[in-house]
């Protein structure tokens, strides 16, 4: 019989300190900021993350980062209440173990969080990088313009990732692998999505997926702006900025672009509403700076496929946090606990 995994002990936060420490962790960087009580991020440090050189000189990096920053401002940790963590991938709250991790080498069933605590004896709390930047996006962005404690976040880019928050607190589920909104199937039949299944959110609307709806129109014969764009930038592939700026200039393939990947996001929107029936939608990332020609199909379609109960398809809307959301969102999961 396998021995019961121990759980973290948190050390307390610290109600009187006026910052905290947060950490968005990305693809290749790690990003800290130190932010106020009134989630304004005071400064700001970006270091390289070097996850390939293994997983624990990974977390070293994070903490060197974290220490980096604290200094920078001329602080010590007395004045940090608490480190909030936005991970990519799952990090198991109880435990501090990571369970889904795919990007970083060596992660998936290693301690993330404990090294960090023994390290600055400091609360450390970790949250789904997606599902952070909800928790942001509803305390101190979109939801705190509509009053809302009730929202859902999806992120645009590489992947498809996604955030609830219901009664302002993060839906998170047993296993802390609960919203993962891009890989709700939407065509069984559909392409094969990076999780191995089918038909996935991501495997329509990551950047992958995009590309693949550009390429099979261009493929076709079609006449479009982004030919020459192609020759003009001399690479054979496209980027998802490319088709915006040829939407803009009213590229006809462009716009159907936006046009297929808004109608696959606004049926998983219907899907979002149908289970918690959230104040507000939010759209962030990079793919999310397409604009109308993205936002218009999706809300055409949660109008058209919303038959239960209309859903008012104008709280419909792009992120406000902009590149500090993951910041934030870190942020936000110790401020929400401070008193």
């Amino acid at each position: 019989m396998a021995s019961a995994v121990p759980q973290i002990q948190l050390p307390p936060l610290k109600d009187s300190a006026p910052y905290v420490a947060a950490v968005d962790i990305g693809g290749t960087f790690i990003k800290v900021g130190l932010v106020n009580r009134e989630a304004q991020v005071v400064s700001r440090l970006e270091v390289s993350s070097e996850a390939e050189r293994g997983f624990a000189h990974f977390v070293k990096r994070i903490g060197d980062a974290i220490e980096m920053a604290v200094q920078e401002l001329g602080l010590t940790f007395d004045d940090v209440a608490g480190i909030g963590v936005g991970y990519p991938g799952t990090v198991r709250a109880k435990t501090g173990l990571v369970s889904g991790s795919p990007n970083i080498p060596g992660a998936n069933g290693s301690n993330f969080t404990q090294p960090l605590i023994d390290r600055f004896q400091q609360a450390v709390i970790v949250g789904n990088d997606a599902s952070v930047a909800a928790l942001g996006e509803c305390r101190y962005g979109v939801g705190k313009q509509y009053g809302a404690d009730d929202l859902v976040l999806f992120t645009l880019g590489t992947g498809v990732g996604g955030g609830i928050v219901i009664d302002g607190q993060l839906v998170v589920g047993a296993h802390s692998q609960g919203a993962e909104l891009g890989h709700t199937v939407i065509d069984p039949n559909g392409p094969q999505c990076g999780c191995g299944n089918f038909g996935c959110v991501e495997a329509f609307c990551g950047t992958a997926g995009i590309l693949r709806a550009a390429w099979r129109r261009l493929q076709a014969g079609r006449e479009s702006l982004l030919w020459n764009y192609i020759r003009e930038f001399q690479r054979d592939e496209l980027t998802p900025k490319m088709i915006s700026q040829a939407a803009a200039q009213g590229d006809e393939v462009a716009i159907e672009i936006w046009g297929e990947i808004g109608f696959y996001l606004g049926l998983a929107a219907v899907s979002a509403v149908n289970l918690v029936d959230p104040e507000v939608i939010v759209f962030s990332g990079q793919i999310a700076k397409a604009g109308d020609h993205l936002f218009g199909s999706i809300k055409r379609t949660v109008r058209a496929r919303c038959r239960l109960n209309p859903w008012p398809v104008e709280n419909i809307v792009p992120g406000s946090l902009g590149d500090d959301s993951g910041i934030i969102g870190a942020a936000a999961l110790v401020l929400s606990r401070l008193s």
